[in-house]
């Protein structure tokens, strides 16, 4: 058997390996926090996932979620930005988390506010010079980006294609 066939049944090995586990349930459903690879298929070294409530009494009740993807062996500082009049009356921010520390980290934040300003939770892990990762979540999430309605025009042919609704751009005069 030349080299070229031994690499095509040893892929074909390592595939039906792969296939076999899948099937078996031996490798986990992906996460849904992974979703967010970069443009090279990597997923980053932390995310963040921040769910909260506000009572009628003006309490905001967050809880943080810290998954890590890599263990570096360098801390990671969590914090809360407070809008102004808002008062951390329960958990611990800052925090410096060492290592070791777990895949997943939960934290409790309760912080009493006087508007409807977001509260910020972020995760800080660097080594200066060298290597940053920032993780940053708000609550109340930011509303998503309107996007224009199109209206109706006169029909346009364009190349065979018959265009009668265009979104309306603001001049530029």
């Amino acid at each position: 058997m030349n080299t070229q066939n031994k690499q095509i049944w040893s892929t074909l090995g390592a595939f039906a390996f792969l296939l076999s586990c899948a099937q078996s349930g031996a490798v986990p459903a992906p996460d849904p926090v992974e979703s967010g690879r970069n443009h090279h298929g990597q997923l980053p070294p932390l995310t963040l996932v921040l769910d909260g409530q506000k009572t009628t009494d003006n309490l905001v009740e967050l809880k943080a979620t810290l998954k890590l993807k890599h263990s570096h062996n360098i801390p990671i500082t969590l914090d809360l930005v407070l809008p102004s009049g808002a008062v951390l009356v329960q958990g611990i921010a800052p925090e410096v988390l060492t290592p070791p520390y777990p895949a997943t980290l939960r934290r409790n934040f309760y912080v009493r506010v006087t508007n409807d300003a977001p509260i910020r939770v972020r995760a800080h892990q660097s080594v200066p010079g060298v290597f940053g990762v920032v993780a940053e979540r708000a609550f109340p999430a930011a509303a998503p980006p309107t996007v224009p309605v199109p209206k109706g025009i006169k029909p346009v042919n364009v190349g065979g294609l018959v265009i009668d609704r265009a979104i309306p751009l603001p001049s530029t005069r």
